[in-house]
């Protein structure tokens, strides 16, 4: 009786692990999108300016967005489930 209801509740987490991960990829390739289509602009603007303050603010929070979604896809997709506990 246990096993069934352990097995309802692994399906359960699995499932909602692969809903997690879908909903990652979904928002994270509209922010990509995004951020081709603002690159010409960002490459005109902040890259061929002067240095500033205001630059290194941008391009930290624009970029460490990018580092962090990477991170979350290694965290994430790169999880190997198996059917035995070691």
């Amino acid at each position: 009786m246990s096993d069934d209801s352990d097995a309802a509740v692994i399906k359960e987490l699995f499932s909602n692990s692969i809903l997690s991960n879908r909903v990652l990829l979904s928002g994270s390739v509209i922010v990509f999108y995004d951020y081709v289509l603002t690159l010409p602009a960002e490459i005109s603007e902040i890259w061929r300016a002067k240095r500033s303050g205001a630059q290194v603010l941008f391009v930290m929070t624009r970029y460490s967005f990018i580092a962090n979604i990477m991170l979350q896809y290694i965290l994430s997709f790169n999880a190997n489930p198996t059917d035995s506990v070691s």
